[in-house]
């Protein structure tokens, strides 16, 4: 699907340009896709370029990849700037592969300026508590961060990954 991001990332089309309304896809047509999908040999990457966790239908989407393909990873793009514990839990519950994680920027400043939203520390904490929800769960995901680099921030990147690693 497709929704207004409530980010606008100056290195994101939405940056521009905001679709109007929250379009999904249509399970039907996933379903459709997912079983003309080879059963192995792809990775299935989420993101609807607007914050993955407000989907409506993203638990019963992930459901269908993984029943109908459950060999092939399925990977979950999210800026983190949204938390809902019941959907984390479901995802992880489903065996969701790779959780990737788009802080984009590594300390706040440079955030708010490429993000254009001041949601550095409710995503730092958002990325902090779906760690302990996965460990608590013991579940397999692999959870992932990652960071644009540029050459004003670059003396922020050990210590934002020193952080994340702990």
């Amino acid at each position: 699907g497709v929704a207004p991001c409530n980010h606008s990332c100056l290195f994101c089309p939405q940056s521009i340009t905001k679709p109007k309304k929250a379009i999904w896809l249509e399970l039907s047509l996933l379903e459709k896709v997912i079983n003309e999908m080879p059963h192995e040999g792809v990775h299935l990457n989420i993101s609807p370029y607007a914050e993955t966790l407000s989907a409506p239908n993203l638990v019963d989407a992930v459901r269908i990849m993984k029943t109908l393909r459950p060999k092939l990873p399925i990977i979950l793009s999210t800026n983190g700037s949204l938390f809902n514990e019941k959907k984390i839990r479901e995802l992880f519950a489903l065996g969701l592969d790779h959780y990737q994680y788009s802080f984009d920027a590594p300390n706040r400043e440079s955030y708010e300026r490429l993000v254009q939203a001041d949601h550095f520390d409710k995503v730092d904490e958002n990325f902090k508590r779906i760690i302990k929800i996965r460990d608590e769960l013991s579940a397999k995901t692999k959870i992932t961060s990652h960071i644009m680099k540029f050459k004003e921030t670059e003396e922020f990147f050990k210590e934002f990954k020193e952080e994340r690693e702990k």
